[in-house]
């Protein structure tokens, strides 16, 4: 009899676990346990939770030392033994270990990743948990410890030296921090701190796992930082850095690519970096505007914080800006006749300005902004150059309702303006009463970006903060060529923002053909004409399936960039269809999304299969359906900044800890149930580049479609045949790890693992 397993993607729920290695654990024997002493959802193998994990990494140039400190804890009655086992890079060198254990030193072992294999088999063979799978290929340190007392912590430190390998240019650094099936209870701290040391000039630093702090400490090093609270960990932390040798170099190119041999695309992200050099001080001379809402509606600390803001900026610029300052309310109203330089008597006259500000009065937004566009009337420093920067930021904490009203005048107007001078303006909407499909236009058409404070945030913190990062412009009206050997499509953003120093340009495309390419980004720099070229080679189809996480995020900034033309020019038939099929392809979470595969699944009625629909399903659905209803209605209020604000993070997500959840977080805004309907329903896991649907039991491949009319291949956990399953494919142990009741796609067959 014929199967027909069609991917039902039962989406009101997904997760975004990308797994891959762990951290160290502790495995238990089951029969140590006591009967129902295991949580539920846990492995019966790993009761204990972990109180915290530290990790200090040191690297010089290709070489890294990790010092690893973790705190376990036994929440059980009864004492345990263990085995403490820590998946290790191939080739790493244990340097140092140590535990408490009555004050004996454990005798410890080091095993290369064949042994280690058949650990994690019998394992899995014993306890019918696959989860282990996931770290088959690495040597694998490993103690005995005994005992591990009721109700006690034990300590573990350890510390090992690796070199590291390269992924063409670029320096790659993986750290195990994936703890969430292994811990009982969320983690009470985790952190992670990276310094780095180059050889050469240090140019790109990034982190496509998790969201980092950077500080760079001169031309040659810098810190990364990271650090989480009352978490369960469900991503390895990754970094990468480039080195450029060459002294006169202003950028460099890296290129991080994906290319298996599923997709008709491969994937790439593509990073320009400023060289940082410190004795390169001199700033970009840029020309900036600030439009300031005034009206009736900013009165009390709203108004107060906006202006402490602007001081804050105006005192900042660099020496050989020039500025002005426009306030409206019912009128628009300039303080300087032409743009002034940012010397004292400019500054200072500003600043009194801006002092006696009063909130009162309309929203006079159209005739604002054309007078910020308007500075060449009288120049009052130095004589106009069309290379210098021109940014406006406006403010505003409502909607347009004096003069000119009609959203489509007001961005046609600015449109017509801008041809005849260009500038980028930065919306800044402030509070919940505002027009966010006029904003969001307005920052589009210019190559600006929108930012919303909500009523609880602090405007004068999140207006600086955003001025610190655009205060020093480095290569502005960007464009990027590839040419040779390679079409690339697609590309987010879909418009290249300015690059400002201490950033990173990150552009995800995909790409057909393969080979050597010549890469050309060209841009103002400086006040000159700048083009760099390099030869890059883009990997063929089998070539690159490490960095999963490209077209992962390449589908987070394309799904955000569909959903909001949803948002602001209507739904299509063709939008709708894109973004479901992305969305269950990526495992892309959010209220939108799921809502979205929801109904395209109801469609679907396959008698066979678990089915997606449970318990209080129909309040799921109405709650979601009420998210999706709004990002196409609403324009203003908790619902149109909430969607806003959603599509922005998805738009510009750099990594997997802005992609995750981006959407559900912001849609939520104003409800007492932070986390959401798609989050708290969540069945489903993205693992090395594919995403598996939770149907009842079964962990469902979503490579399979309604198409495969194939009988499958049934295969019994733990058998020979199950491990000869894991040597099809170099992924196939992480996607054999996701459940013990998997159906999965490999060479055109698919199998059942019972």
């Amino acid at each position: 009899m014929k199967i027909r397993y069609f991917l039902a993607a039962v989406c009101l729920v997904m997760t975004a676990v990308s797994v891959s290695f762990a951290d160290g654990f502790i495995i238990i024997e089951p029969p140590e346990l006591r009967p129902g002493r295991v949580p539920p959802a846990h492995h019966v193998f790993a009761p204990l939770s972990v109180r915290y994990h530290k990790v200090d990494i040191d690297i010089k140039g290709r070489v890294a030392v990790t010092h690893v400190d973790q705190v376990f804890h036994n929440p059980n009655r009864r004492r345990m033994e263990g085995t403490f086992l820590f998946p290790v890079p191939k080739g790493a060198r244990i340097d140092s270990f140590s535990m408490d254990i009555n004050g004996k030193t454990m005798e410890a072992e080091l095993l290369d990743a064949d042994k280690a294999r058949r650990i994690y088999e019998d394992i899995v063979r014993r306890m019918k948990d696959p989860a282990l799978l996931e770290y088959v290929g690495q040597d694998t340190f490993k103690v005995a410890i005994y005992p591990i007392e009721p109700r006690s912590d034990k300590r573990i430190q350890l510390q090992y030296t690796q070199i590291l390998e390269q992924d063409g240019d670029m320096t790659a650094y993986v750290y195990p921090l994936n703890t969430e099936k292994f811990s009982s209870a969320p983690i009470e701290t985790v952190s992670v701190k990276a310094s780095v040391s180059a050889g050469n000039y240090l140019a790109s630093v990034y982190s496509p796992s998790h969201t980092v702090e950077l500080v760079r400490k001169d031309d040659t090093r810098a810190v990364v930082g990271f650090e989480a609270s009352n978490v369960r960990p469900d991503r390895d932390f990754i970094l990468y850095f480039s080195e450029e040798s060459q002294k006169d170099r202003e950028l460099a190119l890296d290129l991080l690519a994906y290319n298996d041999n599923f997709d008709e695309y491969g994937y790439f992200l593509l990073m320009a970096s400023p060289v940082f050099r410190t004795g390169d001080s001199t700033p970009i001379e840029k020309d900036i505007v600030f439009v300031v809402d005034t009206s009736g509606s900013m009165l009390g600390d709203k108004l107060e914080q906006t202006k402490r803001a602007l001081k804050y900026c105006i005192t900042n610029l660099n020496p050989g800006d020039r500025f002005n300052v426009v306030r409206f309310s019912t009128e628009a109203e300039v303080l300087f006749d032409g743009p002034a330089g940012a010397d004292d008597g400019g500054i200072r006259e500003a600043l009194q300005w801006v002092d006696g500000f009063k909130p009162r009065g309309g929203t006079a937004i159209h005739e604002a902004l054309l007078k910020a566009l308007d500075m060449r009337k009288t120049e009052r420093k130095a004589p106009y150059r069309p290379a210098r920067p021109q940014y406006i930021i406006f403010m505003t904490d409502g909607r347009p309702t004096i003069g000119i009203i009609d959203e489509d005048k007001i961005t046609t107007d600015l449109s017509k303006a801008m041809s005849r001078r260009s500038a980028r303006i930065f919306c800044f909407g402030v509070g919940t009463d505002i027009n966010t499909h006029l904003l969001d236009r307005i920052a589009e058409q210019t190559g600006g970006v929108s930012r919303y404070v909500l009523p609880e945030e602090d405007i004068e913190v999140r207006l600086s903060s955003f001025y610190e990062r655009i205060a020093n412009p480095v290569l502005t009206n960007v464009d990027i060529k590839v040419s040779r050997n390679v079409r690339v499509s697609a590309m987010y953003p879909s418009s290249l923002p300015d690059l400002f120093k201490g950033d990173n340009l990150l552009i995800l495309g995909r790409y057909k053909g393969h080979g050597d390419a010549a890469v050309e980004i060209r841009g103002d720099y400086k006040g000159r004409p700048l083009k760099v070229v390099d030869e890059i080679r883009f990997p063929a189809p089998g070539e690159a399936v490490e960095n999963d996480f490209a077209p992962r995020l390449w589908a987070t900034r394309r799904v955000g960039y569909l959903l909001d033309q949803i948002r602001i020019n209507g739904e299509t038939r063709e939008l709708r269809a894109e973004v479901i099929r992305l969305a269950k392809q990526y495992n892309i979470v959010t209220p939108y999304t799921s809502y979205l595969i929801l109904e395209d699944e109801a469609r679907w009625n396959r008698p066979g299969l678990p089915q997606p629909v449970q318990g209080r399903s129909e309040i799921i659905r109405r709650e979601l359906k009420k998210d999706f209803d709004g990002l196409k209605k609403e324009k203003s209020g908790f619902t149109g900044v909430g969607s806003a604000k959603s599509m922005a993070e998805l738009k510009e997500a750099e990594s997997a800890d802005d992609a995750v959840f981006a959407a559900d977080r912001a849609a939520n805004l104003g409800k007492s149930d932070s986390g959401g309907p798609a989050r708290k329903h969540r069945k489903s896991k993205y693992v090395k580049g594919r995403t598996f649907y939770l149907r009842g039991e079964v962990w469902i491949d979503s490579r399979i479609t309604e198409k495969d009319d194939i009988k499958p291949v049934q295969i019994e956990l733990g058998s020979n045949d199950y491990f000869k399953l894991m040597e099809q494919h170099e992924n196939a142990h992480a996607w054999l790890a996701v459940g013990a009741r998997v159906i999965i796609k490999m060479k055109n067959k698919i199998y059942e693992i019972k």
